[in-house]
């Protein structure tokens, strides 16, 4: 089964850190961002290429279209 992490304030700062860190540790890394192209930028320059999906928390129809991403995805 393939771990998955999915990071929130992920393309700065503490929140990449973090992104790289499961990275590398062997998790496929969900970066979100209301940038999308941030998010790509991130997302594939990862120690191991991770997923990204543009986001804005103050939505509640973009929050439940990122589970539902994920649940496609990943199972």
């Amino acid at each position: 089964m393939e771990r998955v992490a999915l990071v929130t304030g992920s393309t700065s700062n503490v929140g990449k850190a973090i992104a790289e860190t499961l990275s590398r540790e062997g998790y496929h890394v969900i970066i979100t961002s209301r940038h999308e192209e941030e998010a790509r930028e991130v997302a594939a320059s990862l120690p191991r290429k991770g997923s990204f999906f543009r986001l804005d928390f103050a939505k509640a129809e973009e929050i439940k279209a990122l589970f539902d991403f994920v649940g496609e995805k990943f199972g």
